[in-house]
């Protein structure tokens, strides 16, 4: 018996013998730590556990769910954006063309859009309602910028709404949301099976002639066949971020969500000589938007020459990296991923002058996983005195939702970080 008792215990997965010093559950608590300061200068919208939009206010931390499940996603993160249409939560008299907005048809194709309150999604509690005709020509809808900056990257979202009173009028059929301008194209397709609940779908485009771009709303439904749509969005940037209520043909803009710990509230779980952070993260889009969106920086403050850092996240190609800066030279540690990763359960674990060890686990929504390790030798500051939660110091994003962040004052070793991560 004891030689079988000490099998088993050999055989326990290997899992730290200390507790994390930090341990930043938002998805579970929905509430912020009383020692991170947190503002954005403007309201934002998340989504909350019933699948409504809600609207937070300057300064309230929003706490994000997947507007189907219902899944806590928790603490939401965002950089600064602006919805460059001016009337994107659909205004106007219901029953007639929505402000702004502009469809190929009338009389005597019967082809139109009219604002509607039969379903909405945005704050303003209007939709617009696309309604099939007998034309040729089957443009149901389309908001159009005119002031684009040429050779940059844009990014059109829009909200759809199958009612299942449709759902065979659409079957086999399309509706998509095309760019139609010359020197810039693209087009998105929405899912025609999903019935009575909201869907968004995104578009990207880069003008490089065409200043005044629309996207337009097309399907080849049967004659008489209707969809709504709301919260149209229209951003400078890869991805689209949450959506920006506009109105009153004013722009929206969106402050950035800085989420920090200073001072004694940092120091009270930082271990100067080594450490491990361990996060779960989740970025609604294939590809995030900024150059390194962040999950954590640490740093000591400094955002120029002497700066130290150890910086967790994402970058743009799907990469996983750590990077540190001691007097402005930078080491970067970088290993294949995947662009589709939208979930992250990532490690990472090092001391102050010898071994780094890198360990990631991606795609936990489809349950594969990918492990890596590598060690190199690098000195890092030992005057850390500052936590950004999904940002570096001085920018880089995350642009999405932070579930679970925590740090052991104890270097991990590789398997403890694996099954941390797994």
């Amino acid at each position: 018996m004891p030689i079988l008792s000490q099998q088993k215990q050999s055989q326990a997965p290997d899992f730290p013998n200390v507790r994390p010093s930090l341990d930043l559950r938002f998805a579970l608590a929905k509430k912020l730590d009383p020692r991170i300061t947190f503002t954005r200068g403007s309201t934002g919208t998340y989504f909350g556990p019933d699948g409504f939009m809600r609207t937070a206010g300057v300064n309230e931390p929003r706490f994000d769910h997947d507007p189907v499940t219902g899944q806590s996603l928790g603490l939401l993160i965002e950089e600064s954006r602006t919805n460059l249409y001016t009337r994107s939560d659909i205004e106007g008299t219901v029953g007639s063309t929505p402000t702004s907005m502009s469809f190929a048809g009338g009389a005597p194709v019967r082809q139109t859009v009219v604002v509607s309150t039969d379903v909405s999604l945005g704050p303003n509690g209007q939709s617009a309602k696309h309604i099939r005709g007998t034309s040729a020509d089957n443009n149901v809808g389309f908001f159009s910028y005119g002031s684009h900056t040429l050779n940059s990257t844009y990014v059109a979202s829009i909200y759809v709404y199958i009612p299942s009173s449709q759902a065979q009028n659409f079957s086999g059929k399309y509706i998509r949301f095309q760019v139609e301008a010359v020197g810039a194209s693209g087009v998105v397709s929405v899912d025609v099976n999903i019935v009575d609940r909201w869907q968004r779908v995104s578009v990207t485009y880069t003008p490089t002639s065409a200043t005044s771009v629309p996207i337009v709303a097309r399907t080849n439904a049967v004659a008489g066949s209707f969809f709504y749509t709301d919260c149209w969005q229209l951003e400078l940037g890869a991805s689209p971020t949450s959506y920006m209520p506009a109105s009153g043909g004013s722009q929206f803009t969106r402050n950035p969500d800085n989420a920090d710990m200073t001072g004694s509230n940092f120091s009270s779980w930082y271990n100067q000589g080594e450490g491990s952070i361990i996060s779960n993260c989740n970025a609604p889009y294939a590809v995030p938007s900024s150059n390194f969106p962040c999950v954590a920086g640490i740093s000591n403050g400094i955002s120029g020459a002497g700066r130290n850092a150890i910086n967790v996240g994402y970058l743009t190609e799907g990469l996983f990296s750590l990077e540190t800066y001691s007097n402005n030279t930078r080491i970067v540690a970088l290993y294949p991923g995947s662009s589709n990763i939208r979930r992250r359960i990532s490690g990472v674990s090092y001391n102050q002058t010898t071994d780094v060890y890198y360990i990631f686990t991606n795609n936990k929504t489809s349950g594969s996983a990918i492990h890596r390790s590598d060690k190199q030798n690098i000195d890092f500051g030992t005057d850390m005195n500052t936590l950004n939660i999904g940002r570096v110091l001085g920018g880089s994003y995350l642009n999405g939702t932070i579930s679970r962040l925590t740090y052991y004052p104890i270097q991990l070793t590789n398997q403890q970080l694996i099954n941390l991560t797994s």
